[in-house]
């Protein structure tokens, strides 16, 4: 439940604006160890000049490689199939990105765009002639987050 009086500027306030990204161009294998070092479900994908392309999810990738091992039967060892399937770049397996535009959006709107997202994480945009520019991100843990300290001190 959402407290009664609850600001509207939620997204503002818990934008995190320095996001770890990934280029289209990249094989899996690095976007893999950086999601594992860093513990991300998912990373959006930006081009050269900021503009989402999309987003990757850890589980995608382990998705790819697994159809690309099974599909591969040939007589090459393991190991050359494995390589391989970490040589995929990242927009041979990257979504389309679950977004919002509105940095000023209301806190129902955010929390039902955050259920409706895939990995558990909304890209916050600015719309430019040139495509979506990625401005930052909102996680359903840092709202989550967040609700509980406001429920903490209003209580």
């Amino acid at each position: 439940m959402i407290p009664a009086g609850f600001p509207d500027d939620v997204v503002a306030r818990l934008l995190r604006r320095h996001v770890v990204t990934t280029s289209p161009r990249l094989e899996i294998s690095s976007v893999v160890e950086v999601m594992r070092l860093g513990r991300l479900r998912a990373l959006p994908v930006v081009d050269q000049a900021g503009m989402l392309r999309g987003s990757i999810a850890f589980v995608d990738c382990c998705d790819r490689i697994a159809r690309v091992l099974k599909d591969d039967m040939s007589d090459r060892p393991l190991i050359d199939r494995l390589q391989a399937a970490l040589a995929v770049p990242v927009e041979a397996v990257m979504t389309s990105a679950d977004q919002i535009e509105e940095i000023e959006a209301e806190l129902t709107e955010v929390v039902q765009r955050l259920g409706d997202a895939r990995w558990g994480h909304l890209c916050v945009i600015h719309p430019t002639p040139a495509g979506p520019k990625l401005i930052g991100l909102l996680t359903e843990s840092d709202l989550l987050r967040h609700l509980m300290l406001e429920g903490a001190t209003s209580a």
